[in-house]
C-alpha cells in the first residue's frame, strides 16, 4: 500500500468512525416515547409512600422509565409542594393533578362558555402546581351508554389539553371499572370520544379493583389477563384508528393497592384475612397478569397509595417488586 492509498484508507476509516459516533450520539439523545418505556402510574399519594417508592432499589430513574403520580385533593387549589416532592425522585418521576369531574355538579348541563371557563381555571392550577399531567378523574359509570356524555367529555378533554393558547397539557385519563365493561358500550360507541381521548391523553387507565379471591379463581395470571383484556378485545373490533393507537401506546390496567381493615370499593387485600406474604403474592400476581395482556404489558398502575384505614406496608412490597420488575424489563430490552 502506497502513501496515497494509506491516507485514503485512513480517511475512510475516520469518516466511518465519525459517522458511527454521530449515529450513536443521535440515538442516545433522542427521547424515548412513553409507549416504549416501562411506565408505572399511581393514584393518591403520601410523603411516606413516595419516599418508599423513590428510595434505593425501588422505582428506577432513567430514560427508559416513567413513574406518574396522580393525586386528587379537596378543592381546586394549586399543590406545588406535591409536584416538587415528586420531581425530587429524578427525571422519570412525574406529577399529575386530578380534575375530579364530580366536583362540577352541572358539568353536563353548563353552557359551553361556562365549561371552557372552569377548564381554563384548572389548567392554570396545574401550571401553578408545576404538574406534568392533568389527570381526568374520572369517566362516570353511566357514561358508556350516554352519547350526550361522550360529547361533553370530549369537549372538556380538548379544552383542558389545548384551549388555543399554545400551551398543551397532556392528560392521564381514568375509566371507572364500569367504563371498561364491554356490554355497557353496545348502545353508545361514539368515535369522536375516542378521538378526543387519543388526541389529549398520554396514558389511558382502566380500573380493575378486585379481591385476591376473584383474581385467583381464574387460576393463572394468564387466565386473569383474559378478564383484563375483555374491554381491549371489544375495542379492537371497532377498527378505529384512534382506538388502535390508544391500545397500542397508551392503555394501562389499574390494580387495587388497598391493604387495610375496611371492606370498601377499593377491594384489594383485607389485613385481617391476609398477611404480608399474601400481599407479596397478590402484587406479583397483578404484575404477572399485566405482562400477560396483549396491550399495556409494560404499563403498570396501582391505586390507592393513601386512603382511610390504609396499611402502607403494601407500598414497601410495591416498591420492591416493581423496582425489580422494571430493572429486569430494561435489561431485556438491551
Amino acid at each position: 500500500m502506497n502513501r496515497r492509498e494509506f491516507l485514503k484508507t485512513a480517511s475512510l476509516a475516520l469518516a466511518a468512525t465519525t459517522l458511527t459516533r454521530s449515529k450513536l450520539f443521535a440515538q442516545a439523545s433522542e427521547p424515548i416515547p412513553l409507549s416504549k418505556k416501562y411506565v408505572t402510574c399511581f393514584y393518591q399519594l403520601s410523603k411516606k409512600s413516595f419516599a418508599t417508592l423513590s428510595g434505593p432499589d425501588a422505582l428506577p430513574n432513567g430514560p427508559q422509565f416513567e413513574h406518574i403520580f396522580t393525586v386528587s385533593y379537596p378543592g381546586t387549589t394549586a399543590h406545588k409542594e406535591a409536584a416538587d416532592m415528586v420531581h425530587t425522585g429524578g427525571s422519570s418521576f412525574k406529577f399529575g393533578l386530578c380534575i375530579d369531574l364530580h366536583k362540577y355538579k352541572t358539568w353536563l348541563t353548563d353552557s359551553e362558555e361556562t365549561v371552557k371557563g372552569w377548564c381554563k381555571e384548572f389548567r392554570q392550577t396545574c401550571f401553578d402546581s408545576g404538574a406534568d399531567y392533568i389527570s381526568f378523574n374520572e369517566f362516570p359509570p353511566p357514561a358508556p351508554q350516554r352519547p350526550d356524555m361522550h360529547a361533553r367529555v370530549a369537549m372538556i378533554l380538548r379544552d383542558l389539553y389545548d384551549p388555543g393558547d399554545g400551551k398543551k397539557l397532556p392528560g392521564v385519563f381514568y375509566f371507572t371499572e364500569e367504563g371498561v365493561e364491554p356490554y355497557r358500550w353496545k348502545a353508545g360507541y361514539t368515535p369522536d370520544l375516542w378521538k378526543a381521548i387519543d388526541e389529549t391523553s398520554a396514558l389511558v387507565v382502566a380500573e380493575h379493583y378486585h379481591t385476591p379471591i376473584f383474581m385467583y379463581d381464574h387460576g393463572t395470571p394468564e387466565k386473569y389477563a383474559d378478564h383484563l383484556s375483555e374491554m381491549t378485545e371489544f375495542l379492537e373490533a371497532r377498527h378505529d384508528p384512534s382506538i388502535d393507537e390508544i391500545l397500542r401506546d397508551k392503555w394501562a390496567v389499574l390494580h387495587s393497592s388497598y391493604f387495610g381493615t375496611r371492606d370498601s370499593g377499593w377491594q384489594g387485600v383485607l389485613a385481617d384475612k391476609y398477611n404480608l406474604d399474601d400481599v407479596r403474592k397478590y402484587v406479583q400476581f397483578c404484575i404477572d397478569s399485566t405482562h400477560a395482556c396483549k396491550y399495556g404489558a409494560n404499563r403498570l398502575s396501582f391505586g390507592p397509595l393513601e386512603t382511610r384505614e390504609f396499611d402502607d406496608r403494601i407500598v414497601q412490597v410495591l416498591a420492591e417488586l416493581l423496582g425489580k420488575d422494571a430493572r429486569a424489563w430494561a435489561k431485556a430490552q438491551k
